[in-house]
């Protein structure tokens, strides 16, 4: 399982990725978007599977 910290970062990186694509698309940028939305589904697949091994539970859909 994730420490604490690293679990913060992967966090952060998710809403860092969430803004980023939210700009990207207010300026028309759509390669850009589909580029931030993948690593924002790797990141959360990666934290889901984290969690299920260490603890058989997964985060809601």
């Amino acid at each position: 399982m994730f420490s604490d910290r690293t679990l913060a970062f992967w966090q952060g990186r998710i809403e860092i990725l969430t803004v980023a694509a939210a700009r990207h698309r207010a300026h028309g940028e759509h390669f850009l978007v589909e580029q931030c939305e993948i690593s924002v589904r790797v990141y959360t697949r990666m934290i889901e599977q984290k969690r299920k091994k260490s603890k058989g539970v997964t985060l809601g859909d």
